[in-house]
Formats: C-alpha cells, sequence, structure tokens
C-alpha cells in the first residue's frame, strides 16, 4: 500500500485512462456475367486501452489494466447462375 502523500492520512493521484480504436471495413461487388456475381465484405478493428487503475481486481495505482483487442472478419461469395443444359 502507497504511502500518505497529502495530508496526514490521504493519498491523491491523477488516475490516467488512454484508448485507441481503429475501424476499416470494405466491399467488393463484381458482375461476372449476366447472372453471376462474386462480392467480397471485410471488416477490421484494433482497439487498445490503458488505465491505471484497474476496472477489475486491485484498486491501488500501479497495477492498471492493458486491454489489446484485434477483431477481424472475412466474408465472400460466389453466386453462379446454372442452366439445365450444364447440369446434364
Amino acid at each position: 500500500m502507497p504511502l500518505p502523500n497529502l495530508g496526514s492520512n490521504q493519498y491523491a493521484f491523477q488516475p490516467i485512462s488512454a484508448g485507441k480504436t481503429n475501424q476499416y471495413l470494405g466491399r467488393f461487388d463484381q458482375n461476372l456475367g449476366q447472372r453471376d456475381t462474386l462480392s467480397f465484405y471485410a471488416f477490421a478493428q484494433n482497439a487498445s486501452t490503458v488505465n491505471t487503475v484497474p476496472f477489475t481486481g486491485s484498486t491501488l495505482p500501479g497495477m492498471g489494466d492493458e486491454s489489446l483487442d484485434y477483431t477481424k472478419q472475412f466474408v465472400s461469395s460466389w453466386n453462379p447462375h446454372f442452366q439445365p443444359q450444364h447440369l446434364e
């Protein structure tokens, strides 16, 4: 436990909270023919947070939380259209 630094029996400090979030989103759609389509979707998120006083656990300064979250999502699809004569 830190020693008092304010008055006779009090402790003062400046909690630091930092956050950073970057999001990226993209989509690509292409008609390959009259009835064929191709598509692609991408999502990415990078988030980092630093707190000197943690949300859970200890309430003492210097025992903070650090969180690094990386979320990635990718989806693709191809929708072909077949004529009945092509399936024989």
